[in-house]
């Protein structure tokens, strides 16, 4: 024993020193000094999927180092205060939170992050270096410009690897709908991903998704083909401007889809989303933070060049493949597949052909095995045969004294039986909280147990017949009482059971439930019933809370969508009814003004002012937010409906009283009658929100009835959204230019730039009639930057071709000029024609000047300092005001041609406006430009009253680049 166990303490000495010659880093790189700070920049909020996946994977490479690193963490909450006041905020925070402390390395994620710490690394971290990640390439080329100690890892999704394994598992893929929100990343990751799309194939069909609400989104992607699929991109916010929770969204989506759901994000998977060649957060900042790793061991972070590695993740989801019916053959060679079922033989088939040999080589020798012990059974047998002749006459003998023994054992034990018995029942009816009642059918006596003092305050004795026990049940309740409802059969269970309200001493009623046993005589006829009662009244009172909050607004108390789908179903096929879907006109800025606790009171009073018009054929329900919807059922007239939609607006005519404050509401109404415009309770509902949408594009405080040309005008507007991102991307957009001429000596003096859409099957296109959606969508501000590029690329081809440096003014609408890049982007389009920036002018209207007028005053004074003229267009039809005129470096005064047109030439002084506008324009030190002259009267009138510069089709209409080059020649030659 003493040698095995010295062999065993041998055997394991000698694996502890193998692990350690194994394990230990003979070659451990030195680790970085201690104490090093690093201060991770995160751009958005804590919770945000894609920010918490950059920030694991830093974190992981930073734990898994050597190094003794204090890691700092802080969030500036851009997605939800994208604004230079919270920038300021953080920036203050910052510097005061960090001022004695040193900071050895800065990781920033994703494009705000990496610009502030850009903006002040020398300030606050003595310009200590930078590793960034989640910044695309072309955010990296905006903000990097010849900045030293800069390095990380470029972001990079994969629609193009994600389209190539769709097509993979479906070669019959014709439409891809991209999903993204309005936001400006949100947009360019809608185009950069149908670009990577086209580049597979031109077949393919590209069609943005980005002007729904979710629920929209929802009933639109039910309702695709099977060559058709979802890829979401970036939707952070709805439709309405309100925050989304990106994995909520992918689920909403995924489980109302017909198609399958692909994302480009992997923090998407396991929320209904098929999956694709996803971008992995964590990958992503894990990289980082080996960049992170290297430079505070000591590396050069200058010679540590941008990473392009694409941190992405072949994979799929087991589940959603099977809603799909997408076999596993039909994946992409190497995809990963996530919530695959556990097959034990795959994972251990080794181990499994390893016990099976060994099974069979046990059975060959449990076989040897059994042959000799069969011999020696049969040996064993016929011994046993002779013992068991001898034993049978012993055991004749003992089982008689066995039986006597076992009589009085059994006899013993139902004497202790029922002694135990009779304690159990007593403890039972003095432990139970249920009354304990027998009732005898023949002499009609019912006995109840104390337990009923407790429950209704009665004593014992004070109920002894039927008759006394149903004066104390509720009126409505007695029948169930009735022999008649004591069903027995004697075939089937002879128990009932029943709840009734019974009335206390004090003179309250409690829900009781009563059970109880059916005992019969010999005949069939019932003769007695026992049992038990429970007091249910706080059962019963949760069911009626539990009803109500299932099918009541807990804000408002009116009914909610569900009383609103349960009586619509029950309303039957025979019965007519409107569904009338309403909200608060300029909600958001009352929230936004006066705050939302304000805001929920709003809502509070305007339910009850439905609720007062409500009557037996009128629910009133609230959908959500400031929505709220009118089942009207059973009406005989349109009429009726009108003037029960104009009560409701009339009063609200009257102001709501708030927290002391008078505030004044309106309402907009769309309206959808049943089954005219739909069988069902989704397309009722849908037509009448469609209805409403209408109500308020036709100025709010209205009511408008569905008509099914509105379907079809909004599938034209969303075909033109469409219609204009591709535009976009296929560069079909182009500038006439129309000549401005000098009034003095007849040459042309500049131009003006006017954008031209060059529609596939439809031709040229004027501004008029796609400007207005490219504002309300945001492609306002892609298309702008196109404009202004081609615009000083063709004054850069004046000077070029004729020597020339004419200005060439450029529109500029209320959105594009209030982003934050829009002077970067001007200076960009200069720089890269190679102009002087006296070449450009920006037009802007009198609305720029209102929306923001101290910003819009510091953006002119940027581009009157480097040259840059800047003309105020359609002078005098807006909100013209001195105000602007004296505060603002307004270089040219564009008068509208309105006051061209010969109902305002006259030569009478008092009636002169033109006059009067040249002169104080004159007076102010800016030049004058009349648009629209059309006549030589005109042309006099304008000359004799020293207007400076004329534009019109007197002259010339807008030119084609071409075209404008030769007159150019022509006239200046």
């Amino acid at each position: 024993m003493v040698n095995r166990g010295n062999k065993w303490v041998l055997t394991g000495f000698v694996w502890i020193i193998a692990l350690f010659v194994l394990y230990y880093p003979f070659n451990k790189t030195a680790a970085a000094p201690l104490g090093r700070n690093i201060l991770i920049i995160n751009s958005y909020h804590y919770g945000n999927p894609f920010s918490d996946g950059e920030t694991e994977g830093i974190l992981k490479a930073l734990h898994g180092s050597d190094a003794n690193i204090l890691i700092n963490i802080e969030y500036m909450d851009w997605k939800n205060h994208p604004s230079s006041k919270r920038r300021q905020t953080f920036y203050e925070d910052i510097k005061l939170k960090y001022a004695n402390q040193k900071i050895d390395l800065i990781v920033a994620e994703d494009d705000p992050a990496l610009e502030f710490a850009l903006a002040y690394r020398k300030e606050l971290f003595a310009d200590c270096p930078i590793v960034f990640c989640g910044v695309n390439e072309d955010s990296r080329q905006k903000i990097i410009t010849n900045q030293k100690r800069v390095s990380g890892i470029i972001e990079d999704t994969d629609g193009k690897g994600t389209t190539e394994a769709a097509l993979k598992i479906n070669p019959h893929l014709k439409d891809i709908y991209i999903i993204h929100d309005n936001s400006k990343i949100g947009i360019a990751m809608g185009n950069l991903t149908a670009q990577q799309v086209y580049q597979i194939s031109a077949d393919i069909k590209v069609h943005f998704v980005n002007k729904m609400t979710t629920e929209q989104i929802c009933n639109f992607a039910s309702t695709l083909s099977n060559n058709s699929i979802v890829l979401i991109t970036t939707f952070l916010r709805d439709n309405y401007g309100n925050s989304v929770v990106s994995t909520d969204f992918c689920r909403m989506v995924s489980q109302n889809s017909a198609v399958p759901v692909y994302h480009l994000y992997d923090y998407a998977l396991g929320y209904g989303t098929i999956g694709g060649n996803l971008f992995s957060p964590v990958l992503h900042g894990e990289a980082a933070g080996q960049m992170a790793i290297q430079v505070l061991n000591g590396a050069n972070i200058d010679d540590i060049p941008i990473s392009y590695e694409k941190n992405t993740r072949l994979v799929f989801d087991y589940n959603s493949m099977k809603r799909f019916g997408i076999e596993l053959p039909n994946l992409p060679e190497g995809s990963e597949v996530i919530n695959k079922p556990f097959s034990f033989y795959e994972n251990y088939k080794t181990m499994v052909n390893s016990v099976l040999a060994a099974f069979v080589l046990l059975l060959l020798f449990s076989g040897s095995l059994l042959f000799n012990i069969r011999k020696r059974k049969y040996a064993e047998h016929v011994l046993r045969e002779k013992n068991e002749e001898l034993n049978s006459l012993y055991e004749e003998l003992a089982s008689s004294e066995e039986e006597l023994r076992i009589n009085y054992t059994e006899l013993s034990q139902k004497q202790v039986d029922l002694i135990k018995s009779e304690e159990r029942h007593s403890l039972v009816l003095e432990g139970s909280n249920d009354v304990i009642w027998d009732y005898d059918v023949k002499t009609n006596h019912i006995y109840f147990s104390e337990r009923i003092l407790d429950m209704l305050g009665y004593e014992d004795e004070c109920i002894t017949s039927m008759e006394a026990f149903k004066a104390i049940v509720h009126p409505e309740d007695r029948p169930l009482l009735e022999p008649e409802k004591v069903i027995y059969d004697p075939c089937q269970n002879s128990h009932f059971y029943t709840e009734v309200r019974l009335k206390c001493r004090d003179g309250e009623y409690k829900w009781a439930f009563i059970r109880g046993k059916v005992l019969i005589d010999t005949e069939g006829v019932i003769v007695r019933i026992a049992g038990s009662m429970t007091d249910i009244t706080a059962k019963k009172n949760n069911e009626q809370k539990m009803y109500y909050m299932a099918y009541y607004d807990m804000l408002t108390g009116v009914a909610n969508r569900a009383s609103l789908e349960k009586a619509f179903a029950e309303l039957g096929a025979k019965r007519d009814a409107v569904i009338i879907f309403l909200d608060v006109d300029y909600f958001k800025h009352i929230n936004d003004t006066m705050g939302h606790s304000f805001g929920d009171k709003v809502l509070i009073n305007l339910a009850e002012i439905l609720a007062a018009y409500a009557n037996p054929h009128v629910l009133v329900t609230r959908l959500g937010g400031d929505e709220f919807t009118i089942l009207y059922t059973d009406y005989q007239q349109q009429a009726e409906i009108n003037n029960y939609a104009q009560s409701i607006m009339q009063a609200l005519d009257t102001p709501l009283c708030i927290d002391d404050t008078l505030i004044k509401i309106s309402i907009s109404m769309g309206i959808a009658c049943y089954p005219q415009d739909g069988q069902n309770f989704g397309e009722i509902l849908k037509n009448a929100d469609t209805a409403l949408y209408y109500a308020k594009n036709g100025g709010r405080k209205r009511y408008v009835y569905f008509k099914q040309t509105m379907n079809d005008e909004l599938a034209k507007r969303l075909k033109l959204e469409t219609d204009l991102q591709e535009a976009l991307l296929q560069h079909q957009f182009i500038l006439h230019y129309q000549p401005q001429v000098d009034v003095y000596s007849g040459r042309i003096c500049g131009f003006e730039s006017l954008v031209r859409w060059i529609r596939p099957g439809v031709g040229l296109v004027f501004p008029g009639e796609f400007i207005g959606v490219t504002e309300e969508t945001g492609l306002i501000i892609e298309m702008g930057k196109v404009i202004i590029g081609q615009a000083c690329a063709f004054v850069a081809r004046l000077k070029r071709e004729i020597g020339t440096d004419l200005c060439v003014s450029v529109n500029v609408s209320a959105i594009q000029f209030e982003q934050d890049d829009f002077i970067e982007v001007v200076v960009a389009a200069i720089t890269s024609a190679g102009i002087n920036p006296a070449s450009l002018g920006i037009e802007i209207t009198e609305t720029v000047c209102i929306n923001n007028f101290a910003d819009t005053a510091i953006k002119i004074d940027q581009l009157r300092n480097m040259g840059i003229e800047v003309l105020l267009d359609d002078f005098g039809t807006g909100y013209a005001s001195l105000k602007y005129l004296r505060h603002l470096a307004i270089t040219k005064l564009k008068m509208d041609k309105t006051f061209i047109d010969d109902a305002f030439l006259t030569t009478k002084p008092e009636e002169n406006i033109i006059e009067t506008i040249i002169l104080l324009a004159h007076k102010l030190g800016m030049q004058v430009v009349a648009e629209g002259v059309e006549k030589r009267e005109q042309l006099d009138l304008l000359a004799k009253y020293q207007c400076d510069i004329i534009q019109g089709y007197y002259f010339s209409k807008p030119l084609p680049e071409e075209e404008a080059l030769n007159i150019v020649q022509k006239y200046n030659g």
